[in-house]
């Protein structure tokens, strides 16, 4: 499989196991894939490397998973998030392949947003187009 969509699934035990099969070895020639949840996106499984996925639209992600999908995604080029700013460092190495990003983040605290975001930014020195939503709902 190549392309995949699923914007709803049934409860947080289905999500669980979905993200697991989806970054695993489960789909190796996924190139597009825009997955949506409400909660924020935990890991509890090692992410495989995803080698072949370009472009990713996901839900409700932090820091540390912000950095290893870009470290498991060598050649991510378009990435669409909601930002939870609940964790403020994570380690990855630069990510020269990102070409287009949009972020979605909450506007409750935007001294801690705008921290977060400058270290999403610190880590795609190619990024062309970038694109910041505030506030609530969905991304």
């Amino acid at each position: 499989m190549e392309d995949l969509t699923v914007k709803k699934l049934l409860d947080d035990q289905h999500t669980f196991l979905f993200y697991d099969a989806v970054f695993s070895i489960t789909f190796p020639r996924l190139k597009s894939c825009y997955l949506f949840q409400d909660r924020t996106l935990t890991i509890d499984t090692k992410f495989s490397n995803l080698s072949m996925l370009c472009h990713l639209q996901i839900g409700i992600i932090d820091l540390q998973v912000y950095g290893i999908i870009l470290s498991v995604c060598p050649n991510l080029n378009f990435f669409k998030f909601r930002l939870n700013s609940n964790k403020t460092s994570f380690d990855v190495k630069s990510h020269g392949n990102l070409k287009r990003m949009i972020i979605k983040a909450e506007d409750y605290i935007q001294s801690k947003n705008d921290y977060t975001i400058n270290l999403c930014l610190s880590v795609v020195p190619n990024l062309e187009r970038l694109y910041i939503h505030s506030g609530h709902g969905k991304c």
